[in-house]
């Protein structure tokens, strides 16, 4: 597993954009306040995107987008356990940056 590279914030927005997540993203990032746990809001994304990925499409996507992250193929990351799945996403993510960023994103895009 490595850790996340500016390549992968690109592959996360075609993903946003691909599940038709930004409208819901920019709201969350909005409602948040620099009181906001990052822990709280980085689970809550997370459980966003897996919540908008049940279609078998969404599934191969979100497998697609991690397998080079996890370093490993679609194929390995589709048979993990799911319990190692999540905790796998929770160790490469530092969710105090992601939750910043979001924020802050969020702020840019009120704006249109």
């Amino acid at each position: 597993m490595r850790n996340l590279e500016t390549p992968d914030l690109f592959g996360f927005v075609r993903l946003i954009k691909k599940l038709g997540l930004k409208d819901d993203i920019k709201n969350m990032g909005l409602k948040a306040s620099e009181k906001t746990n990052p822990e709280e809001f980085g689970a809550d994304l997370i459980f966003l995107v897996l919540e908008k990925t049940t279609t078998e499409e969404g599934e191969a996507l979100i497998y697609e987008f991690f397998s080079p992250i996890f370093e490993m193929s679609v194929e390995e990351i589709k048979h993990m356990d799911p319990v190692n799945f999540l905790e796998s996403i929770m160790k490469v993510s530092d969710l105090e940056k992601w939750s910043a960023f979001f924020k802050s994103a969020a702020k840019w895009m009120k704006s249109e």
